[in-house]
């Protein structure tokens, strides 16, 4: 959309650290799979650095890739959380979300959690899972004494995958 958004590294800080709070308030424990189905911006960067600076790996896809091709990637995960926006802009015009996650939901019987990274997360109540909003895990009590995890240096910490134009694809940590 070309928004443009700042903000300085201590705000960067706290808004990580009360995600990264929130989610360990959701259980998120470290060697748990986070994945996201999401833009490129600010929310999707706070949401991915809280999951894997408490030590859960992360995976995402953008919107736009089509239901089959996120399946084909996060169902080789068993994610037990899920981050997504309901809603997303594809040439000019903002698409729905809706009906790919339903398939995608259903297809993923490890999911626990999902978060919406719209500020409205009420498209998410048709699923039968516990659902929070970003905002909302920002919200709960914050502890400025927040100690991060010490993790192993091999600890893996993204995964990717490859193109899928020659078979499946491939997992990349």
């Amino acid at each position: 959309t070309g928004l443009r958004v700042s903000m300085t590294r201590q705000e960067l800080r706290n808004r990580v650290t009360q995600t990264a709070q929130g989610l360990l308030r959701l259980g998120v424990q470290p060697g748990d799979r986070v994945v996201a189905i999401a833009r490129n911006n600010l929310d999707t960067i706070v949401a991915s650095l809280a999951a894997t600076g408490i030590g859960a790996v992360w995976s995402s896809v953008a919107p736009d890739l089509g239901t089959e091709s996120i399946l084909l990637r996060f169902r080789q995960l068993e994610p037990t959380l899920l981050f997504t926006n309901g809603l997303y802009f594809y040439q000019g015009a903002q698409r729905s979300l809706d009906k790919a996650l339903h398939e995608i939901i259903q297809a993923l019987p490890s999911l626990q959690w999902l978060v919406s990274l719209d500020k409205d997360p009420s498209f998410l109540e048709p699923f039968e899972l516990s659902f929070t909003s970003l905002q909302e895990l920002q919200q709960a009590e914050y502890n400025s004494d927040f100690e991060w995890p010490e993790l192993p240096f091999n600890h893996p910490l993204f995964i990717m995958f490859s193109s899928g134009t020659t078979g499946p694809p491939k997992c990349i940590v």
